[in-house]
């Protein structure tokens, strides 16, 4: 049992990692450079880890590789395609939602005719690493019992609501250490949805 429980948190830690990251680049192509002409940053649970890269460095793959906070590891290939990142052990890699084309970067001037703008070329991706793993669970219980919750596939409970009203959210902090004699987050969760009231969750 102790080594089942540590793989329910082991998992559970890994999706969550994965579910909130927001990264984004761009490169531009033109002849206008705006802010040096490239930049990326990636947000883990709301916190800035990766914040500009080298345009004119490549990593011993042939990648550009941003700069990170110590511990955090983010790259991505110089077409801005595909990317890679982690931390301790945690790791994972995605295809980016890249998008190229022209858009307007600057010295702007007003005449009879409207604005218009001088025009960049860029390379770009934004990626919310987030909806490409969520699911609506719909489960119904043979008591009569209905669950609806939002979670990663694999994951028994997290964020939903169930037809006696009985709801739950989840949010996290980080903390030094595991305890592997407590029940999971996850198994909580799930727990306060099967509960026919408020009452029965706190009992």
């Amino acid at each position: 049992m102790a080594i089942l429980t540590k793989l329910i948190v082991l998992a559970a830690s890994v999706s969550q990692v994965y579910a909130c990251v927001h990264a984004w680049a761009y490169i531009d192509t033109g002849d206008l450079p705006v802010n040096d002409g490239h930049y990326a940053q990636l947000d883990d649970n709301g916190s800035t880890k990766c914040q500009g890269f080298d345009i004119n460095s490549l990593d011993q793959d042939g990648h550009y590789h941003a700069n990170c906070v110590p511990g955090y590891v983010w790259a991505f290939t110089t077409n801005l395609r595909h990317a890679w990142y982690g931390y301790g052990s945690a790791s994972f890699q995605w295809d980016t939602n890249f998008e190229s084309g022209e858009t307007d970067c600057g010295g702007c001037r007003e005449s009879k005719s409207g604005t218009h703008c001088e025009k960049c070329n860029a390379i770009q991706f934004e990626d919310y690493l987030q909806l490409p793993n969520l699911i609506c669970l719909k489960i119904q219980k043979e008591d009569g019992l209905n669950i609806q919750m939002i979670t990663e596939a694999g994951i028994i409970g997290k964020i939903g609501l169930n037809s006696q009203g009985v709801g739950c959210t989840l949010n996290a902090l980080k903390a030094k250490g595991v305890s592997f004699s407590s029940l999971p987050c996850h198994l909580a969760l799930r727990t306060v949805m099967e509960s026919p009231s408020r009452e029965a969750v706190a009992g």
